[in-house]
């Protein structure tokens, strides 16, 4: 199955709900498959160096992946524990040998992360069996968490939505010295109903200015640095409000127009942007090349994002 395969490839883990969209979007991008299953995509790391830009529609990925071959589980043990401390096993193929080779060797249990505190300070491999003799390893995987699990301890009591997620995986995973940073300043959460972005914010210690037309949750209102005002976020005037340090905006909206928004925002100034694309029956490329084409960007796809994206400015 994996004769073809070069010396060095690279295997990208698609989310669950959007392995066709990792396969449309390779297509679209210009890297060919070289090898699919599951939710693994193998491909030459030439080519994903290569490519105009990294796919969105990825979890995590593991770059210069080799082939390591063996004749027992004990030897398969004895040269991992020579190339990594700790170690993850990517079911691929022979699910319970992979699992007996993993028993043997230091390994990273799943538990959920607490938000906002320091990235761990750990190094760690992940395999995974191609056969029964036979496996691929990769020595520095792209999230620090094996397999881009972001997990939180949730705060089931003042949020009121799960969206603020979103903002603690940014701010946790991602951006971490964005939260730093924001702390006194001022921010605008646009669209911010029914305010979990906005709890974040204010958790952080930003002085927020809420904006929606529909009313936030009264637990966020409550909250001393969150402003709430009742209009839309489309219809603001730069010239009538404080000039943010910062935008944030979970709004549902078009690509389209939520990239004319950021376009009215980044005319007076604004140089930090946390905003989520929301898709509809299909992604919208064309306005993802507009918001990747401005000096800075990024766009992930959260482990916390449905259809949508985010795009990160900072």
């Amino acid at each position: 199955m994996f004769a073809s395969l070069p010396a060095s490839f690279c295997v990208l883990l698609a989310k669950k709900d959007f392995v066709d969209e990792l396969s449309r979007e390779l297509a679209l991008i210009g890297i060919p498959v070289l090898q699919k299953s599951d939710l693994l995509f193998f491909v030459s790391q030439n080519d994903f160096n290569s490519a105009r830009r990294r796919p969105i529609w990825v979890q995590d990925f593991w770059p210069d992946c080799r082939i390591l071959e063996f004749p027992s589980i004990a030897k398969a043990q004895q040269k991992l524990q020579t190339m990594a401390k700790r170690w993850a096993h990517a079911s691929l193929h022979c699910h319970r040998r992979g699992e007996l080779i993993c028993e043997g060797l230091p390994r990273i249990k799943k538990k959920r992360l607490e938000p906002f505190l320091p990235r761990p300070d750990q190094s760690f491999g992940v395999f995974g069996l191609i056969d029964e003799k036979s496996l691929f390893y990769c020595l520095t995987p792209h999230s620090f968490i094996p397999f881009g699990y972001h997990e939180f301890v949730e705060d089931k009591k003042t949020p009121p939505s799960r969206a603020y997620l979103k903002l603690w995986e940014v701010f946790s995973i991602h951006r971490p010295h964005l939260a730093r940073e924001l702390a006194g300043k001022t921010v605008f959460d646009l669209g911010a109903c029914p305010g979990g972005w906005s709890y974040v914010l204010s958790r952080i210690g930003a002085e927020v200015f809420a904006f929606d037309k529909a009313p936030l949750d009264e637990r966020v209102t409550q909250l001393s640095n969150v402003h709430y005002r009742q209009e839309s976020a489309f219809g603001l005037v730069p010239s009538s409000v404080p000039k943010p340090f910062a935008i944030f905006s979970d709004i549902i909206c078009y690509p389209t127009r939520l990239f004319d928004l950021v376009e009215k925002w980044r005319a007076v100034g604004v140089e930090h942007f946390v905003c989520t694309i929301k898709f509809q029956k299909e992604t919208d490329y064309e306005t993802v090349e507009k918001f990747l084409a401005i000096p800075g960007s990024e766009i992930i796809q959260l482990y916390h994002n449905k259809h949508e994206a985010t795009w990160i400015l900072d």
